[in-house]
């Protein structure tokens, strides 16, 4: 019997209340969420310190110099979010978006040609290779991903289960998306394309900007 911190059941927690999509037409719903698998415990602390810190400079201190604190505590906010918390993959009925620090990658999932995962999650279209610094395995507990314990032994590491479950469910996909799919690779459908994280960065520059005035009062 599955328990709860078996990877089917994580799956169906971390899903609840999303629609399935079965069919192929680039339907906005996801079909499944992986989430970071490092460093997020550590970024919301961080984040938290951060608007604790923010509150305190606007009850307490208006002065110059908690401007300056601000702008500094926001952008590096921002930034703990943009490199520890923002990183993932959502899967989407005929395409993976993959959100990095500050450029995401939108990859049809029939131009996928292999998935792998080892300090961080890697798909490969051809000869590139498109990175997911958000899911992977720290290098100690590389060894045991795809192992399964022998009789008497414990579990594997519960980082290590639940990439080994994100690399079948991609590659699941990916030859689900296969099957159905009639478009021939190489196609303008099957390009990957670029997006940039354009919010987070506005609001870094702006900080900094604010910050770097604030010098100058």
């Amino acid at each position: 019997m599955a328990g709860p911190g078996d990877p089917e059941n994580r799956r169906r927690r971390h899903n609840r209340g999303v629609t399935r999509v079965t069919t192929n037409g680039g339907s906005a719903e996801p079909v499944e969420r992986f989430h970071p698998t490092s460093g997020y415990v550590g970024g919301y602390l961080t984040l938290a310190a951060v608007a604790g810190l923010l509150v305190y400079l606007l009850v307490a201190d208006r002065s110059v110099t908690g401007l300056r604190i601000g702008t500094g505590a926001v952008f590096f906010g921002v930034l703990t979010w943009l490199t520890q918390l923002r990183p993932r993959v959502t899967a989407y009925a005929d395409s993976l978006l993959v959100l990095n620090s500050v450029r995401d990658v939108v990859i049809p999932l029939v131009a996928v040609d292999r998935v792998e995962i080892t300090r961080v999650l890697s798909i490969w279209v051809g000869d590139k290779r498109y990175i997911c610094t958000g899911i992977g395995v720290p290098p100690r507990k590389q060894g045991k991903v795809a192992q399964e314990p022998a009789a008497g032994e414990a579990p594997p590491h519960d980082v290590g289960r639940y990439v080994a479950f994100v690399k079948d469910r991609i590659t699941g996909l990916v030859r689900d998306a296969a099957q159905r799919s009639s478009v021939e690779v190489g196609t303008a459908e099957t390009q990957v394309r670029h997006v940039w994280a354009w919010p987070p960065l506005l609001v870094l520059v702006v900080a900094g900007a604010v910050f770097v005035w604030s010098l100058s009062l």
